[in-house]
């Protein structure tokens, strides 16, 4: 049973969050229709949940993530993963991990594809307003 009381953990004081289909922010970024499930603050910086909604023109240049792991967990359609040079396709059910500092880059091989994108705590996460799912709103100039 969830309540809105804060539970106090070892992270600090948290409260129980609940996001259906279609709930939580989003923002079009490079594309994609990136619409957060989690935010590191409501995680008290261990991590965020992103789900990205991707077209065919969703393909990001190859980058490094220094301060983060990010994790990808393929629920529709088709994407190749470029790891630090290790290339593989994936489809539903597949996951693909990015340890911080490798080198990555997707692409979208089917229409549209959807993903789950989960971050660790990485250089901001601590820091109101900070952490992947930040880095998206501000890129794609939303408030």
């Amino acid at each position: 049973m969830f309540t809105t009381e804060p539970t106090t953990t070892a992270l600090g004081s948290l409260t129980p969050v609940v996001r259906h289909a279609d709930e939580g922010d989003a923002a079009w970024f490079l594309n994609c229709l990136v619409t957060t499930k989690a935010s590191a603050s409501e995680t008290g910086g261990a991590y965020c949940i992103m789900e990205h909604l991707l077209t065919a023109a969703s393909n990001p240049p190859r980058h490094v993530q220094d301060d983060e792991e990010e994790a990808f967990y393929v629920l529709e359609g088709e994407v190749e993963f470029e790891v630090d040079g290790t290339v593989a396709t994936c489809r539903a059910g597949s996951f693909a991990l990015v340890p911080r500092g490798a080198p990555h880059a997707f692409r979208v091989l089917s229409d549209t594809a959807r993903m789950l994108v989960i971050a660790s705590a990485g250089g901001q996460a601590h820091v109101a307003g900070g952490g992947l799912e930040h880095f998206f709103t501000e890129a794609a100039g939303e408030p």
